[in-house]
């Protein structure tokens, strides 16, 4: 169950599975010089689960329920895993002209984050939306959910309720935007599951 953010920004190739969530979404892109070709940086920040484990579940943590909410946590955790690792993200993102050279997670100010670095030739959104290199400037033009609860960007913004605009003049060749999220009162950090595979490693 995809809860926490559904727009069309790269075509959610990098959608999280399961009772998956995150808390923002940044994007980073450094063109080259003649502006077809670059890089792209892609993070998940704090990246949660809607299996909670509530303060009573954890003074009884030996209780049937809290063990089945601990087995939900962890396959969640293996969601994010084979995010990491599985051909189909590679082949959904070449679809996208993403070629990801690099997909992992990291921990960063206590909370889990994921994060995918490839190159382009030729990005490619939904229908709708749209990365356009103008003669003066930069055009972005994109759908938003309505769990956005700000945009932040180096660009000039102009935003409706479900839309966006983002400009940059063409003579900045590295352009960032990040899409907040609403935050859930019934989702929590995957962080602990995180320390507890890196430390098993």
């Amino acid at each position: 169950m995809w809860r926490m953010w559904k727009a069309a920004v790269l075509p959610l190739l990098f959608m999280l599975t399961g009772c998956l969530g995150f808390r923002a979404l940044e994007y980073r892109i450094q063109f080259a010089d003649n502006f077809k070709t670059g890089q792209i940086t892609i993070t998940f920040e704090d990246i949660q689960s809607d299996n909670l484990i509530l303060p009573e579940e954890i003074a009884n943590a030996d209780t049937a329920e809290h063990k089945r909410i601990l087995k939900k946590r962890a396959g969640d955790f293996e969601d994010v895993i084979d995010m990491c690792e599985s051909d189909e993200q590679l082949l959904d993102a070449m679809e996208q002209g993403i070629y990801l050279k690099k997909r992992y997670i990291f921990e960063c100010n206590n909370k889990l984050h994921g994060r995918w670095e490839g190159i382009f030739s030729e990005l490619r959104f939904d229908e709708g939306d749209s990365l356009k290199i103008l003669k003066d400037e930069i055009y972005l033009t994109m759908k938003l959910g309505s769990d956005t609860e700000r945009v932040e960007t180096d660009g000039r913004l102009i935003r409706t309720d479900n839309r966006m605009t983002i400009t940059w003049p063409k003579t900045q060749q590295n352009i960032y935007w990040k899409l907040i999220i609403k935050e859930a009162d019934d989702s929590s950090s995957l962080i602990n599951e995180f320390r507890a595979w890196r430390d098993n490693k």
